[in-house]
Parts: structure tokens; sequence; C-alpha cells
């Protein structure tokens, strides 16, 4: 009876030791795909049991035909399985074990059983809602001639929080830009997609090669994970224009210059409307200017405020520069002029803080030219009693002011540049303090610059992942569209959609083993649109905006073989293109290592 029991422990240890890893995956036989579950059997001397291992395929039909080294990819291991179908069975089977990647849990930081099984799938896949954050604030400081920007990680502040920020260097990074010299360009973002258009595209003193003798642009980049995508041009060429995200969450450009510097007569008084594909004209401004500022108004009106007229008059400074205050009503749709400002100015520094609007600094402003007369007084109007006051002076001057950016209670000054000395004052960011009648240093930044945009963006949006309201479609390029390759070539069959003209011109199959970053073509894989539900239209999946890519139709959470493979943070490592995957993403630990690799999606 002892020798039987042994034996019957023998063989109970034996059969524990087995594990089985169930595979479901789409197999392609005569022209018909075949859904198929495998479920195969791993001694532990990794090798692959023939006899338990079974194999189902629905439909029946087509009979009694093979399929040859079909990849799989399981929790265990990989498999390369030959098998007959209708009936179904595994003939042969070649397997590599995974690697053992989390030894310990101190190792790789192994989650606890609770947390590495929460697979609860979102309705929205895909989608960043409460575990999606857009993470942290952060402050864009724009090229400004330089080319690099730089950006700063920002506290979250709660109401009436007024502590200094201590901004510091973030990982998040937006490359150079694609303007040869990136000054006088407008920045803001439109449903989470952080865009930048016009501006200089550099001038030299020659015009011979600039298409039609201006050295300005009208084209306009987003930011796409980690990459400047060509999309929708304005209208019309524009070098200190100014932008503002109107309610309706449009965004609004206005003014600016188009033809040659210097040229009083080619100002601008034109605004052009962005809906995230096109460009449309609006409203006149009262006036024809450049390097001005607009804002809106807490009560939704729009304020356009100093500038550059390119005129002589009573009413402008040496070099055409206004302190003119106009108010656009969203009730009447007409212009009004205000009270003006004590100084005029241009270049100068605007922001909308605890409802009132703050102006400083400008460019040169009287005669004569050489030594520059800098301006950094600072002047704070109140729309509801149209009243100028005086403010603070800035904390230096340079020849062209910073700008000025408001985070909660805080209000930071950072940037500028003088061409007169060899000072770092263009190299500094302060922030107003509590008492409101200072500045208090906070940092030095590593370039000073001149006519730059700047503005608060999240996280997500300077790393340009961006996903449609609706929850139909995402956007992925760059760095991250790369792991996407390899996340759908290791994948069961992958539809995709070929764009052309905004339609779907054709279907194709890729995934399992064949890669789907060329099968719209060389010149359509510069970035994919993933289709996240199943009823999006051409419309949603082909916009003109994007010129450029294909679609994968497939949606991302049947690409589901790193539910299985990814169960804790020490085995993201070799499969980092599962941070694509919303299940996988959500899980304790993920999102940091994610984006550790880049892949802060």
């Amino acid at each position: 009876s002892l020798t039987l029991l042994c034996l019957a422990f023998l063989v109970y240890s034996a059969l524990a030791a087995m594990q089985t890893d169930v595979i479901e995956s789409t197999v392609v036989v005569a022209k018909k795909k075949l859904q198929c579950t495998f479920s195969l059997v791993v001694l532990p001397n990794k090798k692959v049991n023939l006899k338990k291992s079974k194999v189902v395929c629905s439909p029946r039909k087509p009979k009694r035909k093979k399929a040859s080294n079909v990849k799989l990819i399981g929790e265990l291991g990989t498999y390369l399985v030959s098998l007959t179908i209708n009936p179904s069975k595994i003939k042969s089977v070649v397997f590599e074990a995974k690697e053992n990647e989390c030894p310990t849990p101190q190792e790789c930081e192994c989650p606890s059983v609770s947390e590495s099984t929460n697979t609860t799938e979102s309705t929205r896949p895909f989608l960043p809602e409460s575990e999606f954050d857009e993470g942290p604030p952060l402050l864009f400081l724009g090229a400004g001639g330089k080319r690099v920007s730089e950006i700063f990680s920002l506290p979250v502040l709660g109401q009436g929080d007024e502590q200094i920020l201590n901004p510091s260097k973030t990982a998040c990074f937006i490359e150079e830009s694609p303007h040869k010299s990136a000054t006088g360009s407008v920045a803001f973002v439109h449903n989470g997609i952080f865009t930048e258009c016009g501006g200089s595209v550099g001038y030299n003193g020659d015009y011979s090669n600039i298409e039609e003798d201006s050295p300005y642009s009208r084209d306009c980049y987003s930011m796409i994970n980690f990459e400047w995508i060509a999309t929708t041009p304005m209208l019309t060429r524009r070098y200190g224009a100014a932008s503002v995200v109107l309610g309706n969450g449009s965004v609004l450009v206005s003014g600016g210059q188009e033809g040659l510097p210097g040229s009083p007569g080619l100002r601008l008084a034109t605004t052009e409307i962005y809906d995230g594909s096109t460009w449309t004209r609006g409203t006149n401004l009262p006036h024809a200017v450049g390097e001005h500022c607009m804002l809106v108004l807490p009560g939704g009106d729009l304020l356009m405020v100093g500038g550059w007229l390119g005129r002589q008059g009573d009413d402008v400074g040496n070099y055409g520069e206004t302190s003119s205050t106009f108010i656009y009503s969203n009730n009447s749709g007409v212009w009004t002029e205000k009270s003006r400002m004590s100084t005029p100015r241009v270049y100068h520094a605007c922001v909308v803080y605890n409802g009132e609007v703050w102006v400083g600094g400008s460019g040169p402003i009287d005669t004569p030219y050489e030594p520059y007369n800098f301006v950094g007084s600072v002047e704070i109007y109140n729309p509801a009693e149209d009243i100028w006051r005086d403010g603070p002076n800035l904390p230096y001057t340079a020849f062209t002011p910073g700008k000025f950016v408001s985070h909660g209670q805080a209000l930071i000054y950072a940037g500028g540049y003088d061409l007169t000395s060899d000072t770092d004052f263009g190299k500094q960011m302060h922030q107003l303090n509590k008492e409101k009648d200072g500045w208090t240093f906070i940092m030095k930044t590593t370039e000073a610059r001149q006519d730059f945009p700047a503005l608060v963006i999240s996280e997500s949006e300077c790393y340009g992942v961006s996903y449609s309201s609706d929850g139909k479609t995402g956007i992925v390029s760059g760095s991250i569209l790369d792991v996407l390759n390899n996340l759908t070539q290791t994948s069961a069959e992958v539809e995709v959609n070929c764009c052309t003209q905004g339609v779907v011109s054709s279907t194709k199959i890729c995934g399992n083993g064949v890669s789907c970053e060329t099968i719209c073509g060389e010149q359509n894989k510069e970035f994919a649109i993933l289709s996240l539900t199943n009823d999006a239209s051409d419309a949603e999946l082909c916009p003109l905006v994007y010129k450029r890519h294909f679609v994968i139709t497939t949606t991302i959470y049947q690409l589901n073989y790193c539910t299985r493979r990814v169960r804790n943070v020490g085995q993201l490592k070799s499969y980092k293109q599962c941070c694509l995957h919303p299940a996988v993403y959500r899980r304790t630990g993920m999102k940091s290592k994610c984006c550790s690799f880049g892949l802060c999606v």
C-alpha cells in the first residue's frame, strides 16, 4: 500500500507540474479564416504533450485541411504549431519557453495576485479615463529662434493655492521645430492635440528661394507621440499673430504680418478659425495689426490690446506700436474701443489673471532706435470698470519681452531676449509674489528666447497621445508607432483600412507574422489611426487633415495576447508594445514602467 501511495503521489506531482496554455488565434486555410482555440499542455521538461494538447476550430468547414508553422504566443512561451483541421488535431509543436523574468518579488516589483489578475476592460477601450489621467501640468516655452523648446513640470494646484512653483525639467520632450527659425508662431491645444502654426521659416536677407518672396509660413504641425505631423495649413501666412481657444473649443488666430519684414501694408486685419480639420474665415479685426495681444475674458468676450500697426500717426508710437484696447462682444458681434493703455506696446506679455488683464513690457517704442528704449512697466486692466492701473514692474527688461503664464493662483514671467548685452536676462523665470507687488526668482532656463509661444499643457498633450471626443478613434505615431507595429505583427490577423482623399479605399490583412507598417504603401506609414469601436465613419477614420496614414480597424482589445503575457512589471520588459493595451496599462506599476520606456500612453 505504501508503494501504491508513493506511486499515486508521483503521478499527482507530475500532473501538477504540467501547465496548460490556452490561446485563441485566427488560422487561414484555403483562403478561409477560422477561429481556433489551442489548449497546449507543457511538461516540466519544456516539451509539449501532443496527446493531451487539443485544438478546436470553427466553422466546421473546410474539411481535412493542413496548416503548418502557425505562430502562437502564450503565457508560457512561443509555439510553432502544425495541425490538421476538421477533424482538428495538433501534429507537431516547436516550443520556446519564456524566461522567468521575476524570480523574486524584490527583483522586479511583482504585484500581488489581486493586482495581477485585474483585467476588467473599460467600456471605452484605450481612452484616458480615471486610470488614464492626463498627467501633471507642464509649462511649455516655445523655441523662440532657438529651434528647441523647453518644458517644465508644475505642481497640481488647488483653488487658492499660492505656493512657489519650483518647476523642474520633465521627461516629456518636444523635438526640434520643423521651421528653420521658429519665431512669431502661435501655439494652442485643440481636442488634446498640441499644435503650432505660422511664424518665420528663416530669413537671411535673400528672398530668392522663398515662395512668393515671403519668409513667413502658414504651415501647421501637431505633436503626436513625440513627432511633428504636418496638418491642415492656415489660409494665410502669419508672423506675430495671436491665438485663443474659444468657448466652443475652436481656435481663433488673428492678425500678424504676411509679407516682408518692415512692410507696413502687409499687416493683417483678417482672422481664421480652426475646428480640428479645416480653417475658415472669421470676423475681421478693427484694424490691421501684428505682435498684438488677444485674450478670452472671463465672460467669453475677446480682448485685443497693443501691437504694431505699421503706420505713423498721433495715436501710435514712433514705430507704429499702439496703446489701443478693443473688446469683441459675442452677443453683438461688434468690436468696441475701450480705454487705452498709458504706454504703446508691441511684443508685450499678456494674460488673464484673477479676472483681470495683465500686460507687461514692450519692444523699443521711441527714438532714437539706438540705444534701445526698453519698457519694463506693467499695466492691469479691469474689464468691468474699463480702467487701467499700474502693476509691479517686470523683474528685468529686454529688447523683446518674455511671456506671462498663469497657473492656478500663480503668475509666471519667463523668457525674453536682449540684443544689447551678454547677460542672462532672458534665461530667467520669475513668479509674482504673494503680495502681488514684486517678483520672486524661481529658476534659470537653458536658453533666452524671443517672440515665442508659452502656455500650460498636460503631459498627455506633450506626448500627443490623442483620442476623439466620442471615443471612436485614437492617433499613434513616432516611437509608439514602432511598438504598435510590433504588437500587430505578433498578434493574430489584423484588419487595416487604407485611406485615399478622406475615404477608405481598400481593406487589407496583416498580423500573424506580417508587418502592418507598409501595408498601405511606403508613403502611408507616418502614423496610424486606431479604430477603437466598430462604428467609426470614413470621415473619422480618414480625416483629410492628416494626409498620410493607415487605419488599424481591429480594435486594441482584439490584440489580446498582452493580457496573458504581461501580468507583472517584470514581464513588461520583453513586451513593451503591451503598454498600448489598456488592460495591461491599468495594472499597478505599469504606467510608470511604460513611461520609463517613453510610452506614456
